[in-house]
């Protein structure tokens, strides 16, 4: 056999192996390289490419704000506080929608920076010239067996809020003396705070909380004069602490449960939150008063890891020491009722069931219900008409924080729109804004 026939008949054999080889390997479903509506879709995703980017480093940069300013735990977790050590800092675009600001939009901005284990921040926010605020925050974190934080705050704000009188139904409640038809009397209310804390995290669960802070209110009317006043709504005795300038000091410990394993995103887990303290009018307040009451909640999964069920229960009560009177403005508000308006009273009671679930790596949706109602007494709570609202909603979250939340919420007083971006949440702590 020749040189040449030898080639073809080796090349022969080594053929069979080969062939089959490649006819195994194939796997999958054969298609066209291209498609129709490939060229579409690729442009439709070149141009939400600016939006895509620009909404992930909205989400990074806020989430390194609430890593470190979180207010829905008492103490940030101690090593996300001590690992940043490269003395960084971070300017932040934030937006507030609320109803407790008359649903005003409020953007502003919040600088961080952080150095070892100190952290602080400083946030402005304005909407116009009545409703802005100002604030200032630094933090120390130290390691002494467990962690400890530290942190000083001062704030001075001025927003629009507007008051119907005290009691679950304020036009039939006794205890309001109108001068004219029940309504919604309108009122500038500026605050300024300076606070002092302590928490502590024995373990990854539990918080410990002590806080004093100095307050001081003023109350004037809105300078547009298109809405009711105080005065002109009510008579003097229904709304006491509106013609003066309001001093207090308040005192509070807080004790914190809360199992879940990170506090932003749907997480399976409970909480339990208790809290008490005392606030006393000094220079010439003679306001004088306690403040007690806890949350409860559960976060149970449904189906599926990140599908969670949460039923929760926030009561707060407030009971005047030795018959003084108490200021409109201190009476719990309830700030958990996502509905339109507030209640205030003695005593405040509001239930909610939510459903959360996450959709992306940092969006959760939810659906929720609340039940509110106010009494002038714990005895008093269970009889009478509630309020009930239902709502729906998405939530921004990081490792530890919501870092955004947007809700549509509809009741028979009417639909209230939240926005909140790049601020926080706050868990209740009567310390900040209630």
């Amino acid at each position: 056999m020749s040189r040449g026939a030898r080639r073809l008949a080796l090349a022969a054999v080594l053929a069979v192996p080969l062939a089959r080889a490649d006819a195994g390997s194939v796997a999958g479903v054969e298609r066209p390289a291209e498609e129709p509506g490939d060229a579409l879709r690729s442009l439709a995703a070149g141009a939400l490419y600016p939006l895509r980017r620009g909404f992930e480093l909205a989400y990074e940069a806020s989430g390194n704000a609430a890593a470190l300013l979180e207010r829905e735990a008492v103490v940030p977790r101690y090593k996300k506080l001590t690992r940043a050590s490269d003395g960084s800092v971070g300017v932040y675009p934030t937006i507030r929608i609320h109803k407790i600001h008359n649903y005003a939009p409020v953007p502003g901005l919040r600088l961080v920076s952080s150095v070892h284990r100190f952290a602080s921040t400083l946030a402005v926010q304005y909407g116009d010239g009545e409703d802005w605020e100002i604030e200032g925050k630094l933090r120390v974190g130290v390691q002494a067996g467990v962690p400890f934080a530290l942190s000083v705050e001062g704030f001075h704000e001025s927003y629009t809020y507007w008051f119907e009188g005290v009691g679950q139904s304020p036009a039939s409640d006794p205890r309001n003396h109108f001068r004219r038809a029940p309504d919604r009397a309108y009122f500038i209310e500026k605050k300024q705070r300076a606070l002092v804390s302590l928490g502590s995290r024995p373990s990854n669960d539990l918080e410990v909380f002590l806080s004093s802070s100095y307050l001081q209110r003023t109350m004037r009317d809105p300078s547009s004069g298109d809405h009711v006043t105080l005065g002109e709504l009510f008579e003097p005795e229904s709304i006491d602490g509106a013609d003066r300038r309001l001093r207090l000091v308040y005192d509070e410990l807080t004790v914190r449960y809360d199992s879940r394993p990170s506090r932003g995103g749907p997480q399976p887990g409970a909480l339990f939150e208790l809290y008490s303290g005392s606030a006393r009018g000094v220079l010439g307040e003679r306001a004088h008063f306690m403040r007690a009451g806890g949350t409860v909640a559960g976060f149970i999964q449904v189906a599926r890891l990140h599908n969670i069920l949460s039923p929760k229960l926030v009561l707060d009560t407030l009971a005047p020491v030795r018959d003084e009177t108490v200021p409109f403005s201190e009476l719990p508000r309830q700030p958990a009722f996502r509905g339109v308006g507030d209640r205030r009273d003695f005593v405040s009671m509001v239930a909610s069931l939510d459903y959360r679930w996450r959709i992306s790596r940092a969006l959760a949706g939810r659906l929720y219900t609340d039940v509110g109602r106010v009494a002038p007494t714990l005895q008093r709570l269970g009889g009478g008409d509630v309020r009930v609202a239902v709502g729906v909603g998405a939530d921004l979250f990081g490792n530890n924080a919501d870092v955004g939340r947007a809700a549509v919420t509809v009741s028979k007083d009417g639909v209230a729109v939240t926005l909140s971006f790049g601020v926080p949440v706050t868990f209740g702590d009567r310390q900040h804004r209630d």
